[in-house]
């Protein structure tokens, strides 16, 4: 099935969906100082316009961030086994950077914001010393406080879940896996979430609004633990990934014409509450099917790797951490030079592209750094290989690994010496030039076929496999075969004894 081979190994096509749906995120904030809606700091001149741009993204783009959480937290649980090992490990990979992010990366936002109301005049390290944190909110806004990371927040709240329902019987995890296929299976693959969504939105969110508090926040808690949960079960159900991949063309159509009634609800103002349930009915369509549009379109196009892949997959976190604070910095900067929007925006977006570069590319380099931003801790034998593949370009090569350290044993002399001792060669010549008939070489890490005339080789074991012209001048007697073996073994021996007191004289 199409499904499950989309489920079987890497999922390149939801990592570029992931960095996609992060950039987006990127450039909503960017957005964001320049709509009328409130913010940290705004530009002097809001632009009217940037409206519908941002409505079009705003009720799709965090949703799909947690779908693909929870498909991605799956794949770890299951890699993890143990439920207390997957707790510990998303712990650490999400808390440290929360604590750092509240504690560093996140302080001047609130300072920024504090001298763009006017009425602070004091400096941004007498704020972090003596205001920051004071656990409370007598100047108008909450501090300390995590503002953009409160997606991290609220992501380790649902893996410390999904941990809990890791830990329930064995023989009860199939049975709810078959319920989400059952119940999601066909239409109400796309029905349901919607009529939730809409649910929910209508219900909760004129009462509670969105806070981001954790606490206090249901609306949010329905509308993003759902997505969560959904895109868990998702990680292991064919019967929706059959629907999705076969529907998502479809998907994004309804999506699209999903924008359009609710840009047309919108431009009529605020009205009756069956125009008010009519627009949350087209924002919730549009939310669901943009989606699931977008996961079909990625597993059908997007499932690729590349080199550029693989950096953002590990950039994208760092990004998210610093990007905002970089964004309210520049701006307030901005806001009193008074340049024109188009400019300020160009500006903003390259400062904070290349500040998120500079981060990370500094952040991946010092060891004690990586864990707050949300990076692996490398291995000592990654990080050696990698030191001794740098390049005068600062790039890394990719390098096979040398059979010597493939084998047990001592390491084996490399280059020519080692190919002239091991497989008899005359150098400097190294291919057909060498005698004898093919000889497969068995290793437990290390598989290949070459002409070698030794009969041990760091453990490996030896069979003989004449080719056509060895067979028509050799006699099939085995004790000829014998004979010859034992020849070869002789030489390879002297050989490989010649070429150690070689390197053993360097």
């Amino acid at each position: 099935m199409q499904a499950a081979v989309a489920l079987t190994g890497r999922q390149f096509g939801l990592d570029w969906l992931r960095i996609g749906a992060f950039g987006l995120l990127i450039v909503y904030h960017i957005g964001m100082f320049f709509v009328p809606w409130g913010w940290h700091v705004k530009t002097a001149e809001p632009i009217d316009w940037a409206v519908w741009p941002m409505m079009a993204i705003n009720p799709w783009r965090l949703m799909l961030l947690f779908v693909i959480s929870g498909v991605v937290s799956r794949a770890l649980i299951t890699k993890l086994v143990r439920p207390g090992s997957f707790a510990a490990s998303r712990s650490i990979r999400l808390l440290l950077p929360l604590l750092a992010g509240m504690v560093i990366f996140v302080a001047p936002q609130p300072w920024f914001e504090l001298r763009d109301r006017g009425g602070y005049e004091d400096g941004l390290l007498h704020f972090w010393l003596n205001d920051y944190f004071e656990f409370g909110g007598s100047r108008g806004t909450p501090l300390p406080t995590w503002n953009h990371l409160w997606f991290i927040a609220y992501l380790w709240v649902y893996t410390m879940g999904l941990a809990i329902l890791a830990a329930l019987p064995v023989e009860l995890r199939p049975k709810i896996q078959h319920g989400f296929d059952k119940l999601f299976s066909g239409w109400r693959l796309i029905v349901l979430p919607i009529v939730w969504l809409t649910i929910v939105r209508y219900a909760l969110h004129p009462a509670f609004g969105e806070t981001h508090a954790l606490v206090d926040d249901p609306y949010a808690h329905a509308v993003y633990g759902f997505s969560f949960f959904f895109g868990v079960a998702l990680a292991r159900s064919n019967t929706a990934w059959t629907g999705i991949l076969g529907a998502w063309k479809h998907l994004l159509l309804i999506a699209v014409l999903a924008c359009l009634a609710m840009f047309a609800i919108h431009a009529q103002g605020n009205g009756s509450a069956l125009i008010e349930a009519s627009r949350i009915a087209a924002r919730a369509t549009l939310a669901w099917c943009a989606i699931l549009g977008l996961l079909g379109f990625a597993q059908s196009h997007l499932h690729r790797d590349s080199q550029a892949r693989r950096y953002l997959t590990e950039a994208i976190f760092p990004f998210y951490i610093v990007h905002q604070t970089i964004i309210i910095a520049v701006g307030f900067w901005l806001k009193q030079t008074g340049i024109a929007a188009p400019s300020q925006f160009a500006i903003i977006l390259f400062a904070t592209l290349a500040g998120c570069i500079l981060t990370y590319e500094l952040g991946r380099r010092v060891g004690w750094l990586r864990p707050f931003l949300g990076l692996k801790r490398k291995a000592p034998i990654q990080k050696k290989r990698e030191d001794d593949a740098e390049t005068g370009h600062g790039k890394l090569k990719r390098q096979r690994p040398h059979r010597s350290e493939l084998c047990h044993g001592s390491p084996l002399p490399r280059g020519r010496d080692f190919l002239t001792a091991a497989f008899a060669l005359p150098a400097p010549v190294h291919g057909r030039a060498a005698i004898g008939p093919k000889v497969a070489i068995r290793c437990p890490s290390y598989s290949c076929r070459v002409k070698p005339k030794i009969p041990e080789l760091c453990g490996f074991s030896l069979m003989a496999h004449p080719t056509g012209a060895d067979k028509e001048a050799s006699p099939s007697s085995k004790a000829f075969t014998n004979a010859v073996r034992a020849s070869r073994e002789r030489e390879g021996r002297l050989a490989m004894t010649a070429s150690a007191q070689r390197w053993s004289s360097l």
